[in-house]
């Protein structure tokens, strides 16, 4: 083997001799050095990005807090009590009589959902001169800090030096959670809870004067029931009725509540519909 290296020409076996220990060492780059050099640089770069959160930190955790606050107060302005259905309008009359305002009754339009929100739209009319209405306005908006005027129209008295405004002003609050209906069970230890008294006990029934004379047994008095309210809760929708609360798919007086809208309640018994309207009387319906 010696013999026949010898024999080779000088220049090929020195060709032989620098290419073996380069194809070596490029063999062992490629198998152990480089993805030894890849880990290395992995490590390097995941140091330093941790090495660098770690420094953040005591920011992010300031950034936290202060949105925790923020989210807070924003909580406590979509629970405002003086923004309550009950409470609006007492707060825009104060505020009315407190600037000179003069405005009509103002009373809560339909709540519906807006981003996860609950808005309830008022309609408001008000005169007076412009600039205690505009006054008026800059206080409304100081007290309410989650309403917002979505339409506001400005109309000058021809006979007055007094300014017409018709105001749509929208308040945004938490969804209400849906009130809890009676559960028909209860514990052993409960009191038996007093019955609920469906009808108006000292009403006298129609027709009762005419049968007592006659002898006849009086026939059963006609349902003229009195919508006074509702409640607009989805599923859990209430409505009262001569002071009595009816939830949906609950009877009273034989007639089942199959739904629930603005000022209207409609009930049903015997293929029949009753809708009963605040602001008209009872309208019977196949």
């Amino acid at each position: 083997m010696i013999r026949r290296l010898a024999q080779l020409d000088p220049n090929v076996l020195r060709l032989v001799l620098v290419a073996v220990p380069a194809m070596v060492a490029l063999a062992g780059w490629g198998q152990i050095l480089r993805p030894a050099w890849q880990a290395r640089q992995t490590a390097v770069a995941l140091h330093a990005s941790t090495r660098q959160a770690v420094a953040d930190l005591p920011a992010r955790r300031a950034e936290s807090a202060a949105l925790s606050k923020e989210a807070e107060a924003l909580e406590h302005l979509l629970e405002a009590p003086d923004s309550a259905s009950t409470r609006l309008p007492l707060l825009l009359e104060r505020l009315a009589t407190a600037h000179g305002v003069e405005m009509l009754p103002v009373f809560p339009g339909r709540d519906t959902e807006f981003e996860g929100l609950l808005e309830t739209v008022y309609e408001i009319e008000a005169s007076a001169p412009y600039p205690r209405l505009v006054a008026w306005l800059a206080d409304i908006d100081a007290h309410l800090a989650n309403a917002g005027i979505s339409d506001a129209r400005f109309s000058r008295l021809a006979a007055t030096e007094s300014t017409s405004l018709k105001l749509r002003l929208a308040v945004y609050r938490r969804p209400a959670t849906p009130p809890t209906l009676p559960v028909e069970g209860r514990k052993q230890d409960d009191k038996p809870a007093a019955p609920l008294i469906r009808h108006d006990p000292f009403r006298r029934p129609a027709g009762s004067a005419n049968a007592a004379e006659s002898g006849q047994p009086a026939p059963p008095a006609a349902w003229q029931p009195t919508l006074r309210g509702v409640l607009l809760a989805g599923k859990a929708s209430l409505a009262n009725v001569d002071g009595q609360m009816v939830a949906l798919g609950e009877t009273l007086e034989g007639h089942r509540l199959v739904s629930v809208s603005d000022h209207q309640a409609v009930f049903e018994k015997d293929g029949r519909r009753m809708v009963l309207d605040m602001r008209r009387p009872m309208e019977p319906r196949p």
